[in-house]
Order: structure tokens, then C-alpha cells, then sequence
């Protein structure tokens, strides 16, 4: 979240009409408080605050916690770890044995089309590799 609010430092924002405010950028975003959307969606998808509502929230000195969603919080984190979990024992895990079991490899499907050959490269073709260019097909001697 600090980084958030950092990133949102720069940014200019102009309030539109009640709680629904432009913030001007690259690109320019949509934010509507009452309604809990960004027109980046990163704030409706991950719940999460995105720059924009940042720094309108810095804009209007709102409080960021009270717009994050409840399962963020601290209070959420520590009721989900209330509870112990208990340890599974190594006696109550289900014995197998695996002395049976053949492991074949996969079935593969044949190919749609024509095959592929691997053509061994005629010896004109190696030298004009080595020479870097190719030498005239004929050459008359006078």
C-alpha cells in the first residue's frame, strides 16, 4: 500500500460531480467512490486499491482502509489462523504399494500431412558455404 500511495504522489486529480473523480494521467482513469470502480478495473478485479483511487483518496484525505476489501485486513488475517491445525500423524496415512504399477509413456497421435525429409547436403552446397559466395555454373577456357 506504501508503495501505492507513492506512486500516486504525482498524479493530478479533478473532481467531476460528487464522489466521482477524473485522474489525469497515462491514461486518464475514472474513479467512483460511491460505486467502488476504477475505469483501470484494477480495483473491481483484484479488490485491491490501484494508484488512481490512491491518490484521489489523498486528494480528498480519506481513509485507504475503509475502501480496501474486509479480507486485506488484519483483524480477517489473524480469525483465519484463530484456530489450531492439528498435525496429521504418519500412522494415519493410507499405505500403497506401488510393486504393481506399470508405467507406459504416452500415447502420441500421427501427424496430419506429409513427412519431412532430412536431405543430406550435396557437396556444392558445403563449399559455397565455405566460400561464401558461388562460382559460375561453367567456365570457358580459351
Amino acid at each position: 500500500m506504501r508503495k501505492l500511495i507513492e506512486a500516486s504522489g504525482g498524479i493530478t486529480v479533478i473532481c467531476s460531480y460528487g464522489k466521482v473523480f477524473e485522474v489525469v494521467g497515462r491514461p486518464s482513469c475514472v474513479v467512483n467512490l460511491e460505486h467502488g470502480t476504477c475505469s483501470c478495473r484494477g480495483w473491481q478485479l483484484l479488490r485491491l486499491l490501484c494508484k488512481h483511487v490512491c491518490a484521489v483518496l489523498h486528494k480528498i484525505g480519506g481513509n485507504i482502509e475503509n475502501y480496501c476489501s474486509l479480507y486485506f485486513t488484519s483483524d480477517m488475517y489473524r480469525t483465519c489462523y484463530e484456530e489450531t491445525i492439528q498435525p496429521i500423524s504418519y500412522m494415519d496415512k493410507l499405505e500403497l504399494e506401488f510393486d504393481d504399477i506399470e508405467i507406459r509413456p504416452p500415447l502420441t497421435k500421427k501427424r496430419p500431412g506429409r513427412r519431412k525429409k532430412n536431405r543430406i547436403p550435396s557437396q556444392q552446397s558445403l563449399e559455397v558455404d565455405k566460400i561464401g559466395f558461388r562460382l559460375p555454373e561453367t567456365t570457358l577456357i580459351t
